[in-house]
């Protein structure tokens, strides 16, 4: 919770704003160019980047990955229909438990990958 609290990473974003645990960013649709074109939306990425370095498979209380979180900033920063929807699990059609593997920053599954294939090569070569 460090990531939340530290007053070096949010320390001009306004405090409702703020992406909290529960994987929420509320910003109401008036207020999305101050969001994204001010301090807040680079606060927040330093934030979710706190987050990867201590615990990066970290999930916040909606179920949403560090990877969610930053397409819901991408998405509603953007200037296409979608701006202003920082819902992270919106994008899946549902609001509950997301319960894929989208987090970009775990390159551990390359390497699961890589010993399950030496595994199964090496079972074909002694048989």
């Amino acid at each position: 919770m460090a990531c939340f609290d530290d007053h070096y990473l949010y320390s001009t974003c306004q405090e409702s704003y703020r992406l909290n645990v529960r994987g929420c960013i509320e910003v109401p649709q008036e207020a999305v160019d101050e969001y994204c074109e001010g301090p807040c939306l680079l606060e927040t990425k330093l934030v979710l980047q706190c987050l990867h370095n201590i615990f990066n498979n970290f999930r916040f209380y909606n179920g949403a990955t560090l990877l969610l979180v930053r397409h819901a900033l991408d998405r509603g920063c953007s200037h296409g229909e979608n701006r202003g929807d920082f819902n992270p699990l919106e994008n899946f059609g549902y609001t509950g438990f997301y319960d894929g593997d989208y987090n970009d920053y775990d390159h551990g599954n390359k390497l699961i990958l890589s010993v399950y294939l030496l595994v199964i090569l090496t079972c074909l070569v002694i048989f």
